[in-house]
């Protein structure tokens, strides 16, 4: 492990995720805008409220009962519990919908999307009708597939680490030894941002 500086660490620097960091830079060009995340405690929500406020989002989070604090000062403006809100019970229009829960379809969505609203969902696979419905709207479902990242989205990223724009958010660094341990860990619903394991 090295410093980044600012006491960041580079065990803590890696658990960031750059998903979706294009979808979400579509807000900064609209000049803010609404951004929905869902899973938003989870290891690559914490990011994406993150970089969605730093971005000028108003952002909407649901996540685990317990992380309403911890969103806040994360970025998002609005939290709420999954275990006590679905999706339907909301009554706001976003610009985008970030599921990373995987649960949403884009029928279920496009009710609550602007008029050129995106839904970013990391199983379009397991919504083949709603990919080909967004062919065929102003509203969008893109299908996110990135094998590699770009070096200047990570250099972005890494940028607002440094900046402390972007805050890492990593819940528990294991050892190699105790892998075991943090795949346990990496199951439990109730965790908040990333599980890191090191050697």
């Amino acid at each position: 492990m090295f410093s980044l500086g600012r006491g960041c660490i580079w065990a803590h620097a890696t658990g960031r995720s750059g998903v979706g960091v294009a979808r979400l830079r579509t807000v900064a060009s609209r000049g803010g805008g609404n951004v929905f995340v869902v899973g938003a405690s989870g290891g690559v929500g914490v990011y994406a409220v993150q970089i969605a406020a730093a971005l000028g989002a108003d952002v909407t989070a649901i996540g685990g009962r317990n992380s309403a604090p911890r969103l806040k000062e994360l970025g998002a403006t609005t939290v709420h519990s999954y275990r006590d809100t679905s999706f339907e019970d909301l009554t706001g229009i976003y610009d985008i919908v970030f599921d990373l829960s995987g649960r949403l379809r884009f029928g279920q969505v496009t009710k609550k999307l602007s008029r050129t609203g995106t839904f970013v969902n990391v199983n379009p696979h397991k919504d083949p009708a709603g990919m080909i419905a967004s062919l065929f709207s102003r509203r969008k479902a893109p299908f996110v597939y990135v094998p590699h990242s770009s070096a200047m989205a990570q250099t972005r990223i890494l940028d607002m680490v440094v900046n402390g724009a972007i805050t890492p958010v990593v819940e528990e660094a294991y050892d190699i030894g105790q892998f075991r341990t943090a795949f346990t860990d990496l199951t439990r619903n109730e965790r908040f941002g990333k599980i890191v394991i090191s050697y």
